[in-house]
């Protein structure tokens, strides 16, 4: 609810220890359509089942509010969450999604090699990347000494042995 209601003023300055994820990805136009199709499409099948099943159509209505919410409030933290590096560590979030905190001590190798980025990912491993409608590889791939925890939707927490990391300045990353 904070990032859905009480975040709209805040400006996401970067610092040169941030990286966006979702720039150049067409994710947020994407988010929006979702949210717009939620409104119009709903509102049209809340109409239809009132007359006929008042209180199922009050819970999907219920349903589809929280869901506008859920999807105004990730745009908002995809926006002003970018991947971080700190001395030590980095922390990583794809929006509401999913978050990651991974420290420089339990990183085994890096893996930028583009044949190796273009073959598809274990299930051990993690994506941070904004999908496209066109397919997209990662620019990096983590692999880690041991699994690390990773927080996804729901709070919901799962061990990792790489992570597959998509970010705007590729580059500069690197």
């Amino acid at each position: 609810f904070y990032y859905a209601f009480a975040s709209w003023n805040k400006k996401v300055k970067l610092s040169e220890n941030q990286y966006t994820l979702h720039q150049k990805s067409s994710y947020i136009a994407f988010q929006v359509m979702l949210i717009h199709a939620i409104v119009f499409e709903t509102a049209a099948i809340h109409w239809w089942l009132h007359e006929k099943y008042f209180l199922l159509s009050m819970i999907l209505l219920l349903l589809n509010i929280y869901s506008v919410i859920l999807f105004v409030a990730d745009i908002q933290a995809v926006r002003l969450n970018p991947l971080k590096i700190t001395e030590d560590r980095m922390y990583i979030s794809l929006g509401l999604m999913k978050r990651m905190e991974i420290k420089w001590t339990d990183i085994e190798s890096i893996i930028d090699e583009q044949e190796q980025l273009k073959q598809k990912v274990t299930e051990k491993t993690i994506e941070f990347i904004y999908r496209d409608l066109e397919e997209v590889y990662p620019n990096v791939i983590l692999k880690l000494k041991h699994p690390v925890q990773a927080t996804l939707i729901m709070g919901i927490k799962k061990e990792y042995e790489q992570v597959a990391i998509r970010v705007d300045e590729p580059e500069r990353f690197k």
